[in-house]
Parts: C-alpha cells; structure tokens; sequence
C-alpha cells in the first residue's frame, strides 16, 4: 500500500493510499470540527450539519444525493465525533469522480434551506429521545459528563432538545463558515486510485474555498476536577455500568501501551473481563474496554450491562 500526502495552496491536505489490486475506492473529507469546538448554546450543531449537508445543494436535491452514489452501487454516509466530521463514501473505482463530486458539493455549496432546517431538527430530536431509551447510552453520556463536567467535552455529540430548538439557519451557517475551512479539512482516499489525479480533482473542487483558522478548542487542564460518582434510576430489566479512567491525549507516546493494555483488559472475546466475568461467572452478557483519546486528554472505558439486583 503506497501512502502518499500533499498539501493544497489554501491548505487542504490530501491523503491517497494506493491499492491498485482492487476494484473499489473509499473516499472520505474530513473536517476538524466537533462537538467540543461548541458553547453550551450552540450544543449539537455540528452533528446539526451533518445532517443538513445531505438535504440538499444549489444542482441536487436530497435524493439526487443519494442516487447518483447509491443508484450505482456505492454507499454514502457521514458521523460527527467529539474533534472531527466525516461525510465518506465507498464507490467502485470508476465512480470516483462522482463520488468525489457529490461530497464536494455538500462542502461548498449546500443549501440550508429554512424549512429543511425545521424538519430535520424535528428528526434530530426523535433521534434524542431514541438514544435516551438506550440505557447503554445514557451511561455513556453520563460518564463523559463525570469526567469533563463544565467542558464540551462533557456534552453529548447530539446536542439536546433545547439547544437545537434555539439554533436558526442564520447561526448555523455561520458555525458552517467559520470551521469549514481549508487548514481544519482533509480528504482521505483509499483503494484504486491514482495520487496525482486525486490532488487534481480535489483542486478543481475545493481549491477556491478560502477562510481562516478558527480559534482552537478549549483544552482539558488538571483544573476540569472529575465528578466521582453518578447515578439515574429507571425502572429496567438491568443495571449499566460504565467507569472511565482519565488519561492523556492521542499524541502520546504511551498509546501503543494502551492499546495492548486494552486487549489484554476488555477488547475482545479473549480479553480478561470476558473470560472472568462472562465465560467463568457469568456475571454479565455485555462486559468490554474501550479507549478514546482526543487531542490533550483521553479515557480507558469499562463498561457492563449486570442484574440489577
């Protein structure tokens, strides 16, 4: 696998590894901006765009989206994390120009329209309410809450039903302007490509788009205190549980003895928890260990679904 970067005059890097084996191609354009680059008001928004960027853009209406990569055969979707959106698509190798087409679209020119802005918070919310029906989830939530309290990171990805009732298109596409921008973009390509002919397709659709660096996130210091202890009560069949451990950012050298620290512990079905807790006891149906690391700071999960006696 051949990796190859380059760098566009306004700052957008492009990443190719080439796989010339194959017959498909995956493609993605990421952009550094997340649930943490959010104030409390402004909670949710960039999962927010997420969605809207699929509604629709000045030459293709939603369903245009869809159907000139999925119509062929591709698939195409999106996700928001704590520090990056991803909207990617994987797509036999020659429907890469228009796989790299309809993301670039969605970039530039996308439609924000007021009324595909009101009904898709309306969607967002139901998918609130979802994952608030999913003990797993809310644990999840919770967690995050215990360990950054008072800082974004502490927020959920989503947003909640009232910071996204207060969100109008005006603000939304100003959240967009500001952090779509060419030093926070990367567009990642896999499979059969050509290096070369990536930079120039990616130049002849991102290469105008200009704005400047926005200001950085607020970072986790020792003065973000944890909260110990957390508990919701809701009548259900289990208890679930999730402990996290603080820990340093994804830069740091000590990741690769994470990692295998978190094999060993919780990772697969070979790992101590599953032997001990499920296969030994049978204490548990779910039991694992997870790491997410962001930039400055980070966590090592545990996290398991027991009787609630």
């Amino acid at each position: 696998m051949n990796v190859c970067q380059s760098t566009l005059e306004n700052g957008i890097r492009i990443i190719t590894a080439a796989m010339p084996h194959v017959e498909s191609a995956a493609l993605g354009v990421w952009v550094g901006v997340g649930s943490r680059c959010e104030t409390r008001v402004q909670a949710g928004v960039s999962h927010f765009i997420e969605h809207l960027l699929f509604k629709g853009t000045g030459r293709r209406s939603a369903r245009d989206i869809s159907r000139v990569i999925e119509g062929r055969g591709g698939y195409l979707n999106a996700f928001t994390q704590e520090e990056s959106t991803c909207y990617y698509a994987r797509v036999a190798f020659d429907q890469f120009n228009r796989a790299l087409d309809v993301l670039t679209d969605m970039i530039v020119d996308p439609r924000l329209d007021p009324a595909d802005v009101d009904k898709e918070r309306g969607v967002i919310i139901e998918e609130i309410m979802m994952y608030r029906d999913q003990p797993r989830h809310v644990v999840q939530e919770m967690l995050s809450r215990a360990l950054w309290p008072g800082h974004p990171l502490g927020r959920a990805v989503i947003g909640t039903p009232e910071s996204l009732a207060g969100m109008n298109r005006a603000q939304i596409r100003a959240f967009k302007e500001r952090h779509y921008v060419p030093s926070r973009l990367v567009v990642a390509f896999a499979g059969r490509v050509e290096h070369n002919r990536c930079v120039d397709r990616v130049a002849e659709g991102l290469g105008r788009l200009k704005g400047t660096e926005p200001r950085r996130p607020r970072r986790v210091t020792h003065k973000v205190a944890q909260t110990r202890f957390d508990i919701q009560g809701k009548p259900i069949e289990q208890a679930h549980l999730a402990m996290g451990f603080r820990l340093f950012g994804r830069r740091d050298p000590r990741r690769y003895t994470l990692r295998i620290l978190n094999a060993i512990l919780g990772e697969n079905m070979s790992s101590r928890l599953f032997q001990v807790v499920r296969e030994k006891h049978g204490l548990a149906y779910s039991v694992h260990s997870c790491v997410h690391l962001f930039q400055e700071t980070g966590v090592l999960e545990v996290s398991a679904g027991l009787d609630r006696r």
